[in-house]
């Protein structure tokens, strides 16, 4: 049973079979292709077109109900191909054709297993189908799944053969009206019809496409799974980048940090709270910028996925040109709001930050803050010093002591830092140790008006007196096993030069009334009365001690 349908013809409706109507398209179209390259090849092509409507019509009349192939077969013949009509056709007796149409490599929608790749270069190269598909099954464990990625570029390169046309040009035959009517009525075939004889069809045959067929699903199955799997991450990446980038959008510059590396910011919490309304309007504006330059991507790939899997059409080019203009709108907006908003984040915060994170105005960054409160450390003098207050790393036992530290940076540097200690009245010691590059850097004790107070040895980065005795001990051996570990590990440090540290003693310091004993380090002229000739000093392991009333 045959569909018939209903076309309009210059007003007239006309009941036509659906190869019938498949036939005449595609003559019309070739027509116009043949007549747009010649000057009035619109209005030539317009006459054909009403020819063909008075050559239905006299069918109509004639009481022809529904219109055939056969019908539109002797139309064209009436009207002629649009070679004859140019007068450029040649008597095809008296030349014969010589130069068969040249071959192009389609995928084969008709005999496809999953994409038609290996049907068609079988059609394009004239090899039996199955030879070539068998070959493929071996090629994908020799190459330990490479020609399966080569499968996948094919099958993304190689257009799929879709109209008649092309599936005559994919089996290297001429594209004229008998070839498009025996496509349109027969459709493509099978390749292997084309490339092997009746002879070779036997049981292994079909057994080996039973095999095929198995195989085909499962590759199937698996590039659906994994296609699926990529679809979802990206999705969940879409999402996790539009929180991570609106995230980081107010952790910009020294916020990024607190936020990122375990610990609650406080600061940056009250910045948000008190951000400014245009601020925050930058923000949701970035988010939403940052959506739409995802989101398109994202639609377009999928688009293409739908196309490329024949589910859906392709993006008209006007939709396309729309979508690429808003992108890059989102792009440009993206841009503007989301410096200005960092920048104003990062101002708030750094003011919030110095608000927070000063001792008598002296700004330290938050882990540093946090040490010298928890050991109670105040800052008294920090002038032409390097930002930090405290290192870790260079200590006369091991690698991860923190203890104080200033360096030079612009002139000479001015560094103080003491903390209190409550004590009754009697007799004290303080030892701490210490290191410098320089003189004029000193370990005190202070209460009221008495100032005791020790030099720093400046023995630079090598040796120091704890390393002298580390040395002196080994040399006088017997020692305890837990002994002899701990000074070998001292004497070995700094590839056995040791790193300058000394052990500074406070002695006979006498406390005539309770109250506050402070003891720090302190370079201060001023202070120490003596000038500071180093360019940096480090001190550790205070430790105040009665020795007596």
């Amino acid at each position: 049973m045959k569909k018939n349908i209903t076309i309009n013809l210059f007003g007239a409706l006309y009941n036509i079979d659906e190869d019938a109507y498949e036939l005449l398209v595609r003559y019309q179209e070739d027509m116009k292709r043949y007549f747009a390259k010649q000057e009035d090849g619109e209005e030539i092509a317009d006459d054909i077109e009403h020819r063909v409507a008075e050559l239905m019509a006299e069918l109509k009349a004639s009481g022809v109900e529904a219109v055939t192939i056969e019908h539109i077969e002797a139309i064209i013949r009436r009207i002629g191909s649009p070679e004859q009509l140019d007068g450029t056709e040649e008597d095809s007796d008296a030349l014969p054709q010589t130069e068969e149409p040249r071959k192009k490599l389609y995928r084969n929608p008709d005999d496809k297993k999953i994409a038609g790749v290996l049907s068609g270069l079988a059609a394009y190269f004239g090899v039996d189908t199955m030879a070539l598909r068998i070959l493929a099954i071996l090629l994908v464990f020799v190459t330990q799944g490479v020609c399966l990625l080569i499968y996948l570029f094919c099958w993304l390169i190689i257009p799929e053969a879709k109209t008649p046309e092309d599936k005559l040009l994919m089996r290297g035959k001429p594209v004229n009206m008998e070839n498009l009517r025996e496509e349109i009525l027969n459709g493509a075939g099978k390749v292997e019809d084309f490339v092997r004889s009746p002879q070779t069809v036997s049981k292994a045959r079909g057994c080996l496409t039973t095999i095929m067929d198995l195989f085909a699903g499962l590759f199937k199955f698996i590039l659906y799974i994994c296609l699926g799997s990529i679809a979802v991450a990206l999705l969940i990446a879409l999402l996790a980048v539009v929180f991570g980038v609106g995230v980081a959008l107010y952790a910009s510059v020294a916020g990024f940090g607190s936020l990122f590396w375990g610990n609650t910011d406080a600061v940056m919490l009250q910045t948000l709270d008190h951000l400014p309304l245009m601020a925050s309007f930058g923000f949701w504006v970035s988010a939403f910028c940052l959506l739409v330059l995802l989101a398109i991507p994202v639609y377009i790939f999928v688009q293409w996925l739908g196309h490329f899997w024949g589910k859906g059409s392709i993006i008209a080019s006007n939709k396309r040109t729309t979508l690429f203009i808003v992108w890059l709108v989102a792009l440009v907006l993206f841009g503007i709001f989301t410096t200005t908003t960092s920048i104003t984040v990062a101002k708030i915060y750094r003011e919030n930050q110095i608000k927070a994170y000063s001792i008598n105005g002296f700004y330290a960054p938050e882990w540093e803050y946090n040490y010298l409160k928890q050991n109670d450390w105040n800052v008294l003098v920090h002038k032409n010093c390097s930002d930090d207050y405290i290192d870790w790393g260079h200590y006369y036992s091991n690698g991860s002591q923190r203890y104080l530290h200033g360096r030079n940076v612009d002139g000479l540097m001015e560094y103080q830092l003491e903390k209190k200690e409550t004590v009754e009245p009697g007799l004290y010691r303080l030892e701490a140790v210490g290191r410098a590059d320089g003189i004029g850097a000193y370990i005190y004790v202070q209460q009221g008006t008495s100032v005791y107070k020790q030099e720093i040895p400046p023995c630079g980065n090598d040796q120091g007196n704890i390393w002298l005795d580390a040395q002196e001990r080994i040399a006088a051996g017997g020692l305890s096993v837990a002994d002899s570990i701990r000074y070998h590990e001292i004497s070995q440090r700094h590839d056995g030069k040791g790193y300058g540290w000394s052990r500074v003693v406070v002695d006979s310091i006498v406390v005539t009334k309770p109250g506050e004993l402070r003891y720090g380090i302190s370079n201060v002229p001023a202070f120490t009365g003596k000038p500071w000739r180093g360019t940096w000093l480090s001190a550790a392991d205070f430790t105040l001690t009665p020795i007596g009333r």
